[in-house]
């Protein structure tokens, strides 16, 4: 009698579930996202913490690869942003950085934390966050004093830590922006800026970098994905490409080793 209602239980919270995920307006699953936005689905970061999590960062990096480059330069121009909760800031910075290692086999990458009051990715890489991104662009600090040397795993990437919380963000994402990624992109293969909004992300779209946008399972809404093709269109700038995961776990394939900060700046 006990072990029918056990069952009778379970199975009546299944039928809960399976009726709560069906009613859901939020993004289920990566097929979902291919039917309710008009932007080529390029990687599905795995649901596991293992070797297959590693292989969907090289199938996402190898379409990165052949990606056009940045204007008058050989350099790829990412920004990836988050469409959706706000934990997703955090995963955006997990798979950047997942990004990030497998690309640094076939070239240079400069890792930058775009997210200004989130500082996320300085926990992530382990960064020193008194300076960085916002002083560069509001020229308190040169490219050259604001990277930091990280070993993943035995490959360099480099990076910037957001720095301090500006003002107005939007203020910076301007002029100063183009600056920017017109000098880094003359010295690395790729960069990468990782946003917090979807805003900040095709602010960056608008002056050459390629948006990839985040969506997690549901942690994504239909709404905000309608919300961020609208804003798209206003702006005339497009999406090059969405990418799905599961969750925000930090994965285990990616262990990487305590930075190691250089003496040697690559930019002078």
């Amino acid at each position: 009698m006990v072990l029918g209602g056990a069952l009778l239980g379970l199975l009546l919270g299944i039928t809960a579930e399976l009726i709560q995920d069906a009613c859901s307006r939020r993004v289920k699953n990566r097929k979902d996202l291919e039917m309710h936005i008009d932007v080529p689905v390029i990687g599905e970061v795995a649901n596991t913490a293992d070797e297959s999590k590693m292989k969907s960062f090289e199938l996402i990096s190898s379409r990165l690869m052949v990606s056009s480059p940045y204007v008058e330069t050989h350099s790829r121009c990412f920004a990836f942003t988050p469409i959706g909760d706000s934990a997703l800031v955090h995963t955006t910075c997990e798979i950047a950085r997942g990004i990030a290692c497998t690309l640094a086999d076939s070239g240079s990458v400069l890792l930058v934390d775009a997210t200004f009051e989130h500082n996320e990715l300085a926990p992530v890489l382990q960064l020193r966050e008194a300076q960085g991104f916002t002083d560069v662009l509001a020229q308190r600090l040169s490219v050259h004093d604001s990277i930091q040397h990280v070993n993943m795993n035995g490959k360099a990437v480099d990076a910037i830590a957001a720095g301090p919380v500006p003002l107005n963000a939007m203020d910076l994402m301007n002029e100063a922006l183009v600056k920017f990624l017109s000098a880094v992109t003359a010295d690395y293969d790729y960069v990468m800026l990782v946003t917090a909004s979807p805003a900040d992300g095709l602010t960056a779209a608008q002056v050459g970098a390629d948006l990839i946008g985040v969506a997690g399972r549901q942690q994504t809404s239909y709404e905000e994905l309608d919300a961020l093709a609208d804003l798209a269109n206003d702006m005339n700038v497009s999406v090059a490409g969405m990418l799905y995961t599961e969750n925000s776990e930090i994965p285990d394939g990616l262990s990487f080793a305590e930075p190691k900060f250089l003496a040697e700046q690559v930019i002078g």
